[in-house]
């Protein structure tokens, strides 16, 4: 959840009956949060660790934020972003 807001006032729901229910809407993501929470003022040519490969927004975001290498455990299921990310540098 974003800073400052309490799991337990947000939904948990994964269906999409309903997209207000929905908690993708509201929830940021391990890798917007290390970027944004960053110690340095830069993260240009930085490495960030991950578990999974990211979905499409954060590889967008790490990909402009100047980070070169991801590292993650598991194989992206999306070949798409695979790619864009090796084809950014």
């Amino acid at each position: 959840m974003p800073y400052g807001c309490d799991d337990d006032k947000y939904p948990w729901k994964q269906g999409p009956e309903d997209s207000l229910d929905a908690k993708y809407l509201y929830v940021s993501h391990a890798e917007l949060n290390a970027i944004v929470n960053k110690n340095s003022s830069d993260v240009k040519n930085c490495k960030i660790y991950v578990t999974f490969f990211p979905c499409n927004e954060c590889a967008k975001l790490i990909i402009q934020s100047g980070i070169k290498e991801i590292i993650y455990k598991e194989y992206p299921k999306n070949r798409i972003l695979k790619r864009r990310a090796h084809r950014s540098g």
